[in-house]
């Protein structure tokens, strides 16, 4: 397996920069590069292309991301494991493992873990923010 999300990352845009083995799969598992930090959110890019970010987010409990908004981009949220209050807009709901969820652009949302089980997201941007 890869080292660090790093090496994965640079390896897979290496390839996609020099179109060489584009059809070989690469395979990140959440589980293996889970990092938890008190009361902090630990981000691991898995993608980064022109066209789509995609990070694994792992918040321990207290940790949250302020609400933030992304004027061109639409951003899916799935929870691979525990739970955690999002917000949408004006609305707040309480998401489980397995849930998923699409925010439209330019829509303020933001993510807390008031929960003693630590929370595990991948959050899918598409297309990748210009800055």
């Amino acid at each position: 397996m890869f080292g660090t999300v790093f090496d994965f990352v640079s390896k897979l845009l290496k390839r996609m920069q020099s179109k060489e083995n584009l059809m070989r799969m690469e395979v990140m598992n959440a589980f293996e590069v889970k990092e938890f930090k008190k009361e902090k959110r630990i981000s691991k890019k898995a993608v980064d292309n022109d066209n789509i970010l995609i990070h694994f987010h792992f918040y321990s409990t207290n940790s949250k991301v302020q609400l933030h908004q992304h004027a061109d981009s639409v951003d899916i949220y799935y929870v691979i494991d525990g739970e955690g209050s999002v917000t949408i807009g004006d609305e707040e709901r309480v998401l489980r493992k397995g849930d998923i969820v699409a925010i439209p652009k330019n829509t303020v949302h933001g993510v807390v873990n008031p929960y003693k089980k630590p929370l595990i997201m991948l959050d899918i941007l598409a297309p990748k923010p210009k800055a």
